[in-house]
């Protein structure tokens, strides 16, 4: 592999999905920022106005003409403000103000943002964090050979001269839970100063030479860049703008929940904001917990909707109130309680088996999914309303990561002009696609997946292993 490039890096996570998107962008320059170069620029041209001949006005219309109609955008620096013509010094602020760029560079950008990035990785259910939209930089070193020579130095020994101080080779990759982890040294140098104090030789007088004192030293952006991010958006006038901005790609933790995913990062943010500046612009431009949330109220408003036709239904039909009122109940009462028998257990396993009964289950309040559902069956055959138990699999990410699925449990409940309706209150679910239904019964003796009678050897046992794969 040729010098300086680094290790081929295997995408193993290409194709996730971000959960969320902040795009954080810079807005223009405030007016106080605006009055204050007016007032520079303004004096500096009435100075030079006030000494020199008229003669001298063509030239400084040709220099500014050069710099307006020759100089190509690519060669300005890319945080510099777009070049301007001003013949009347009584308009500065207004011209200035026609043409005023972003408030923030991109490196300050990138100093906040990665003060960002690094605060999002310590938020349990996030997985990764990247940042889409950075403008690299670089140092170049401007040097004379004549000068490098009167020190008995070539530009060859320049790169090993920095490599003794700085590391500059890769760190390699490792492999956590199936996503690559790119291992980068920051190495010594912070910025160009520290390397300008390199001492690459001695004078004859046993003095120290430093770098500074041979080549020029120029921190500069990629030119020209490789990619470039920007936000549409309003500004404080209310037109719409184009700001520079760097966006951040938030991915959630397989198997999480989104919701809580969007409440941490939300407080992973709040708590940062003191450390930001009030004018910084944050925006998200995709937001998975906030469309989740939006389908929870639809679906909640519908649910309202069912219930309120299902009362005028019966009270027409049957002009009965507390048969539309039972009706009307079943529902949200069959969700309460799955609800309260989730939070009543605690998953674990290896406390209780398959003999154990639900009011012992709910007496130690641990247990695996089969006493969650014993459970729910009971409190629903108190409640009169008829239950089952379901036996199955469950199509989770966990399964399809390990290939191999546990047995699974959750329960039907049958309601009165509803139906069998199938709820998981081990998850706090109802059942949906990655469910597999094998059988039913009325409790867990009626439907285990093994039965029979075996002879033999008694040390001897039987091993299932069972996969569960989306068709």
């Amino acid at each position: 592999m040729a010098h300086g490039k680094s290790e081929e890096e295997i995408i193993r996570d290409f194709g996730d999905t971000a959960a969320l998107m902040l795009t954080v962008a810079s807005p223009k320059a405030s007016l106080t920022e605006i009055e204050v170069r007016a007032a520079s620029i303004r004096q500096a041209v009435e100075q030079v106005r006030s000494g020199a001949s008229p003669s001298d006005a063509g030239s400084r219309f040709t220099i500014v003409e050069y710099m307006t109609g020759q100089l190509p955008p690519s060669a300005l620096h890319r945080d510099t403000w777009e070049p301007l013509v001003i013949r009347d010094p009584a308009d500065t602020q207004a011209r200035i103000a026609a043409i005023a760029g972003d408030k923030y560079s991109y490196r300050e950008l990138d100093d906040l943002t990665d003060l960002m990035e690094k605060t999002l990785k310590t938020v349990p259910r996030v997985s990764k964090v990247e940042r889409k939209g950075l403008l690299n930089e670089k140092i170049y070193l401007v040097y004379s050979q004549e000068r490098l020579a009167g020190y008995g130095i070539s530009p060859g020994q320049l790169p090993d001269i920095l490599k003794a101080r700085n590391i500059i080779l890769p760190g390699g990759q490792i492999d956590v839970q199936g996503k690559n982890i790119t291992i980068d040294p920051s190495g010594e140098f912070k910025n160009e100063k520290e390397i300008g104090d390199v001492v690459v030789t001695f004078s004859d007088h046993g003095s120290p030479v430093y770098l500074r004192d041979l080549p020029g030293i120029i921190r500069a952006y990629d030119s020209p860049p490789r990619y470039l991010n920007f936000y549409y958006g309003k500004g404080t006038d209310g037109r719409w703008q184009r700001m520079r901005a760097i966006t951040l790609s938030i991915q959630m933790r397989s198997g999480e929940n989104i919701g809580e995913f969007g409440k941490e990062v939300d407080a992973a943010l709040a708590c940062m904001k003191p450390q930001l500046p009030e004018d910084l612009m944050m925006a998200r431009t995709s937001d998975q917990p906030l469309q989740v949330e939006e389908s929870v109220n639809l679906f909640m408003v519908s649910l309202y909707e069912a219930i309120i036709l299902v009362v005028l239904v019966s009270l027409v039909g049957f002009w009965e109130w507390r048969s539309a009122a039972l009706m009307a109940l079943a529902i949200p009462i069959t969700l309460a309680m799955t609800e309260r028998v989730h939070r009543a257990l605690s998953y674990e396993r290896g406390v209780t088996d398959v003999k154990i009964r639900a009011d012992e289950a709910l007496h130690l309040g641990r247990g695996v999914c089969q006493d969650y559902a014993h459970v729910m069956i009971a409190a629903c055959r108190i409640a009169g309303l008829p239950a089952r138990y379901v036996s199955g699999y469950l199509n989770s990410p966990r399964a399809r990561e390990s290939r191999s699925a546990a047995s699974h449990a959750w329960v039907d409940v049958f309601l009165s002009g509803t139906g069998w309706v199938s709820l998981d209150p081990t998850h706090n679910v109802r059942q949906n696609a990655n469910y597999v239904r094998v059988a039913i019964g009325r409790d867990y003796a009626d439907v285990p997946p093994t039965r029979g009678i075996y002879k033999g050897n008694s040390r001897e046992q039987m091993d299932v292993e069972v996969s569960v794969e989306t068709i």
